[in-house]
């Protein structure tokens, strides 16, 4: 069986998810990545490329990032 996306926004919304698990609930990155994908935003998550699987984790890593940097520009702007 081949992995695919359920939706077009099926990527876009693991991707937030996943972000938002690691920061809420404090998983790793592959550990919530993993989880959001078996939560039904793709069919057959277990047959995930490795290309995929990295570049997933690469925009979420992105994702923290800008969260971070956003959090520390607020910061000083409001202060």
């Amino acid at each position: 069986m081949r992995f695919r996306w359920l939706r077009k926004s099926s990527r876009a919304a693991c991707i937030t998810m996943t972000v938002a698990r690691v920061k809420i609930q404090g998983m790793d990155i592959e550990a919530a990545l993993n989880f959001t994908l078996h939560k039904g935003h793709a069919k057959n998550p277990e047959a995930i490329s490795k290309r995929e699987w990295r570049s997933l984790i690469r925009d979420v890593s992105k994702a923290l990032r800008k969260i971070e940097e956003n959090r520390w520009c607020g910061s000083s702007a409001s202060g």
